[in-house]
């Protein structure tokens, strides 16, 4: 045999140990991600809770401050919601002073992209739970978010195995189920009849929606929970102006729900008396919406 040439059993044997080698590395690295936050959440909750309780308490005062709100950390005595499809909401209450105090820091960062006093207008109370699920009605499902319509929303975590990573990098409250939800309070007075004018012929499923699969979302729509109704074909457009510009770009290509993004940037800088406007919305796109952004406006 030329000693130049690799056997094929040879060949086999070194492609094994590089792809395995391969899948180890990915592996391990998943594992580190998911171990060494876990460990620093571990170890903030056992050293510093006192301090996190203090900066928790800090953080709320600033809200309430800033904008006068309540943030409560409880799904209990929340108040009915509007249509939870015949079902029965289930929550659980955040453990872990670590996450409790990034999701409040989360949400502080995520109201600071408005005006404050549209947050004042339209918001009284934000609740943060660790996971919300509908049991029964139409289906049984999982929920990012939801609201009263009495100035009150409640928004869930992360809920996956990273949770605790995502807090170390200040997102452990996921900002398009906060964004949608404050949609649902800044849209509530939206023209039916203007919407459904921006997508002629549009049908609305109600809670089968949730059924229609992935692939099969007509054009028009941002995805399955749009076709709910009017209110969540809103609220899922408003993330998508939240979502920066490569989002936004390629949405834009839909010209239906391009018609539907303009639409909801002039409704916001309505309801916020101009300073939403279109350069708002263009810094919102770049990134460079951040804290304190509204004292130099």
């Amino acid at each position: 045999m030329d000693e130049g040439k690799m056997s094929r059993r040879g060949f086999l044997e070194a492609a094994k140990k590089t792809v395995f080698g391969a899948s180890a590395a990915v592996t391990l690295g998943s594992a580190s991600a998911i171990v060494g936050p876990l460990a620093w959440d571990a170890s903030q909750n056992k050293w510093n809770e006192e301090e996190l309780s203090e900066r928790t308490e800090r953080c709320r005062e600033e809200l309430r401050r800033l904008y006068g709100i309540k943030i409560g950390l409880s799904f209990k005595d929340f108040p009915p919601v509007d249509d939870i499809q015949g079902g029965k909401l289930h929550a659980r209450e955040i453990r872990s002073p670590y996450l409790r105090y990034k999701g409040i820091e989360g949400i502080k960062y995520l109201l600071s992209l408005y005006p404050p006093e549209l947050i004042t207008a339209f918001l009284k109370e934000v609740r943060i739970t660790d996971g919300l699920h509908v049991e029964g009605g139409m289906m049984d499902r999982s929920a990012g978010g939801t609201i009263d319509y009495e100035k009150k929303i409640l928004v869930t975590n992360i809920q996956d195995v990273f949770q605790a990573l995502h807090a170390m990098f200040n997102n452990v409250v996921p900002s398009n189920k906060v964004h949608h939800e404050l949609a649902h309070l800044f849209t509530e007075r939206v023209p039916v009849g203007e919407w459904r004018a921006l997508h002629p012929g549009v049908d609305y499923l109600g809670p089968f929606a949730m059924r229609v699969k992935k692939e099969e979302v007509p054009q028009g729509f941002v995805r399955a929970h749009s076709m709910s109704n009017e209110e969540e074909d809103q609220a899922t457009v408003v993330e998508i102006l939240f979502s920066g510009e490569d989002i936004y770009s390629k949405y834009r290509e839909n010209p239906i729900i391009a018609r539907k993004m303009a639409y909801l940037e002039k409704w916001y800088e309505k309801i916020s008396g101009g300073r939403m406007n279109a350069q708002y919305w263009s810094d919102v796109r770049r990134g460079n919406v951040q804290e304190r952004y509204w004292d130099r406006k």
